[in-house]
Parts: structure tokens; sequence; C-alpha cells
């Protein structure tokens, strides 16, 4: 691959020029450090084209110099399209070519008929899940369905078999209420995102996550399905395993869905129906008006409510729960 500036001098920058402001991101070599050190960035996936400033504007060099006080490298990545691509293709979706100057994302829509109403289950490729209106999804699919994985054990089959010549070995899930990574928003004194990983299961306590007052956003477990080992669950749900056919697609949407139907992730984590997202904003005047109705009664039942100035902060409160009413 051969470098656009080869043989050419870069014009030096003029001080009358009005600068932009740039996304900056700065590192300190070690003091035993050597710029010419650097030339290990590049690899068999990785092409580095060098240039320094001797005094006269920056001009293409064989390598980085100890000795010169601004040096650039521009270091190129081999193209090399995402293993999904190819495989898609395979299937029978009639995907474009790959190109350098656009990028592809792929949605495969899938009717799920298992259940008594009839979901759609929105297979997502090349980052098209952060491209779907939040207000046409199912927020909590991705938390619920993990969770049900997990607490179900050997109580539910894979979705599928092995597929034969697949390499066999023992998955051991992770013990019950372990998680290996969680996600969430502390609600309490200074409110603030966390996320925490585990090397190994952890309980959320170690993890410093409190069930009382945190909402849960996300969160990653190991189960014992070989098909669906490391499972992180969110508003998507995440995880690899093994396809064959476009037909693979809809045995595997019913399964999801029938996992979001289950009840088994209660057992040990119920207490994330305390505190609810709320997505719209008729669902947010509903937990208004309930609010109302428990304050007003006579018998002064125990409410839990915090309320910001949403004017300011622009958010929705979360979904009443039938022992308190939270923010």
């Amino acid at each position: 691959m051969e470098s656009e500036l080869v043989g050419e001098v870069l014009p030096p920058t003029s001080s009358e020029k009005i600068g932009a402001d740039l996304p900056l991101s700065v590192l300190l070599l070690a003091p035993d450090a050597e710029v010419s050190e650097l030339q290990a960035l590049a690899d068999k996936d990785h092409v580095l084209d060098w240039y320094c400033d001797r005094g006269a504007g920056l001009v293409e060099s064989a390598e980085l110099a100890n000795d010169v006080d601004v040096q650039v490298a521009v270091r190129r990545s081999r193209k090399r399209p995402p293993t999904w691509r190819p495989l898609l293709r395979q299937f029978g979706l009639p995907l474009p070519a790959d190109s350098a100057d656009e990028s592809l994302a792929v949605l495969v829509v899938v009717r799920s008929t298992v259940t008594q109403q009839n979901r759609w289950v929105v297979y997502c490729f090349g980052g098209a899940s952060r491209s779907m209106p939040t207000d046409l999804l199912d927020t909590r699919f991705g938390v619920v369905a993990a969770l049900n994985r997990h607490a179900v054990g050997d109580g539910v089959d894979s979705w599928r078999e092995v597929p034969v010549g697949v390499r066999r070995r023992r998955v051991v899930g992770d013990p019950t209420a372990r998680v290996r990574r969680v996600s969430g928003e502390v609600r309490d004194v200074f409110r603030h995102r966390m996320d925490a990983r585990a090397d190994s299961a952890s309980p959320l306590q170690g993890l410093r996550f409190d069930k009382v007052s945190d909402l849960l956003r996300s969160l990653s477990v190991r189960t014992n399905d070989e098909l669906m080992r490391d499972v992180e669950g969110g508003r998507t749900l995440r995880f690899t395993t093994y396809l064959d056919s476009l037909d693979d697609f809809v045995v595997l949407a019913d399964y999801l869905v029938d996992l979001r139907d289950r009840t088994d992730y209660k057992a040990d984590w119920g207490w994330i129906d305390q505190i609810v997202p709320v997505e719209t904003r008729a669902e947010a005047d509903r937990v208004l008006r309930e609010v109302v109705c428990r304050i007003g009664t006579s018998d002064e039942p125990a409410v839990d409510l915090v309320l910001p100035d949403w004017a300011a902060q622009n958010e929705h409160p979360v979904e009443a729960a039938p022992d308190r009413v939270a923010r």
C-alpha cells in the first residue's frame, strides 16, 4: 500500500491561520524511551509512514529520528471486512460490495410467534443497534433475558445442537446472583454513572452496587450453555453463537422471546423490578398520577419520592413499584 504523500513536502504551518478545536489524547514517553522505538507500531496489519521536520517542512523519512524535534507517524490499517459480512452473504442476504467510502449496517428482522402476542426480534450488525429509536424497543429485554438464561441453568436446553465437528468443552456457569460486569446509575448523593468489571464472578455488593437506590443498566454473566456462554444484557442482548442459515434466526428469535417471557430471574434478581426506567412521556404522567393518589390518601403510606428539576435535566422518572415510588 503506497502513501499518497511519497516524495512530497508538506507545506509549513502558517501562524496566521486560525486553528480549530481538536480532540486530543496525549501520552508522555518514559525518560529512558527513545522515539525510534515507536517503529514497533508497524506490524502485519498496520503500515507506518514517517515524516520529519528538519527546517523545511515535513518530509518523508525512512524512520523516526531521535535528533529531530517534530516528527509525524501516520499509521494506516489494512482494511479487513467484519466477519459477519461474508457469513450473511453466504445466507443469501443482498449486501453491497465492501467500500472504503461508506460503512455498512444490517438489520435482520424476524417475527416470533412463540408467545400469545407476536413479537419482532431485530438482529443488528455493524453498529445498527445504536440507531434504533428507544421508544420502539423493549428496553428491559437484554437484562431480563440474560438473567433468565443464567438463573434457569440446566432447566432449559440450548437453542440448538452444537454443530458437528465443533470442539466440545465443559462449560461451568457462574454462581447465582454473581456477575462479571455491571453498569448502572448511582442515584443517591451525587448522581452519576458507574461501570465495574471483575476478573471473576462477584456479588454486586463487591462491585459497590446498591440494590436499594442504584438503577441497573446492564450486566454480564457466564452461563453453562455452550451456545450462550458469556451473555451481556442491557437494552440489547449480546452473545456469541453458531448460525448455519437464515432459518436459524427464526429458531433463535423464538428462543429469545421465550427467555424474555420467563420469570426465573425473580428468585435472586426480583429487586430490579423496584426501579424501572420510563421511556415515554405518557408513562411518566401515569407515575405522577400514582404519586398524587398515594400521597393524598388518609393512611399516609410510606413513599420514597425524589423529583429533580425536569426542565434542567430533561429526564423521565421511573415506574412506580408496588411498595415504593422513586425517581
